[in-house]
């Protein structure tokens, strides 16, 4: 079977970004800790070391309110904090997978006719915009006719 998990990436990744006002660097580490979860601040600066920003960037995405602390750190009995994603960004981090299966477009669908348009976009993003709506639409065809064959079988 052929895969094709990053043939929407580039207009998912430009859907996630301007939605959830996130930078690309911001997203990937989030996509990193999605794995991760729950993670120790260990963990975090393993891969923020590849990122090129400030250190300490833990305490920003808290901040923000994509990430919040699971378990306090306890000196006395060696237990190491522990961070996890909010459910917030699991939804979205989970949305983006979906959006990459190809299997839940719909999600961008939704999105197109709220307001998230308005202000934010320029007139060179309403490239990505028409493309969304033709995959939207391409792909609820394609979601169709795999029900209506699945429904033909049965029927046989």
């Amino acid at each position: 079977m052929k895969s094709n998990y990053l043939k929407y990436w580039r207009v998912v990744r430009k859907y996630v970004l301007y939605r959830y006002n996130i930078s690309p660097s911001e997203l990937e580490l989030l996509l990193y800790l999605y794995s991760e979860d729950p993670f120790t601040r260990d963990q975090f600066r393993a891969f923020e070391r590849t990122m090129s920003w400030t250190k300490n960037y833990l305490d920003v995405l808290i901040e923000r309110g994509w990430v919040y602390k699971f378990r306090e750190k306890k000196i006395s009995r060696k237990i190491t904090a522990l961070y996890s994603l909010t459910p917030t960004t699991k939804r979205i981090i989970t949305n983006l997978y979906a959006m990459l299966d190809a299997d839940d477009m719909s999600v961008m669908n939704r999105w197109h006719v709220e307001t998230t348009y308005k202000g934010k976009w320029r007139e060179a993003d309403n490239r990505y915009k028409e493309f969304m709506e033709k995959t939207v639409i391409e792909t609820q065809r394609l979601q169709r006719r795999a029900l209506e064959s699945r429904s033909g079988d049965d029927h046989q």
